[in-house]
């Protein structure tokens, strides 16, 4: 593989507090010869001084080995692709009825990543430029998004089956933004894009 990526918030540290045994992890990942990245949508401080912050906490990187939001807008053309994640309409809905039809709720209605109302997820999103099939690897992706405990924990994800995430989350779709460069991007490689990228987002 060409590079790990580690979020920062959420796996590194929870607010600043750090998350036990992540230094170390990082470390083994290094000495096994991996090379890393660490990602952050962060906005509010210069990536030098977050990198500070993990260096901080015990995690050895580099301040070009930390990518955030503002470093990627600086590239201006030359950035990669930028690809989001939208949502078929009704399917966080499937998720909280097939997980309140077996584990009824107690108290408070299931909600999914802290938004209660399920069918907000893909009201109004636009229509995919990417679709990906990616059924044999839903329980390790379900497995990643449960270490985001301060998240999941108590969410209708979080108590969905292997199987039952493989038939309502096996089916991604991605949405290309259109800033960036236009050249070709890896995860168009991994399935065919069923609508031109360019313009699609003049409106985003």
């Amino acid at each position: 593989m060409a590079a790990i990526l580690l979020d920062v918030d959420g796996v590194l540290h929870v607010s600043g507090e750090p998350i036990r045994g992540a230094a170390e992890a990082v470390a083994r990942l290094r000495e096994s010869g991996h090379r890393l990245r660490f990602v952050t949508n962060s906005t509010t401080r210069a990536r030098a001084a977050l990198a500070d912050d993990l260096r901080g906490l015990g995690v050895e990187l580099e301040d070009d080995e930390l990518q955030t939001t503002a470093a990627v807008a600086a590239l201006g053309d030359t950035a990669p692709a930028l690809y989001y994640v939208t949502m078929a309409p009704g399917r966080m809905r499937a998720v909280i009825d097939t997980v309140a039809a077996r584990i009824p709720p107690k108290g408070e209605p299931y909600s999914i990543l802290g938004v209660s109302d399920a069918d907000a997820f893909g009201a109004a999103a636009a229509p995919p430029t990417l679709i990906l099939d990616v059924r044999a690897c839903t329980a390790r992706k379900l497995a990643a998004l449960r270490c985001h405990r301060t998240q999941l924990a108590g969410d209708a994800l979080d108590l969905l089956s292997d199987e039952e995430a493989r038939r309502l989350l096996g089916v991604e779709y991605f949405r290309c933004a259109n800033v960036g460069s236009m050249e070709d991007a890896f995860i168009e490689q991994l399935a065919p894009i069923p609508a031109e990228r360019r313009g699609l987002d003049t409106d985003s």
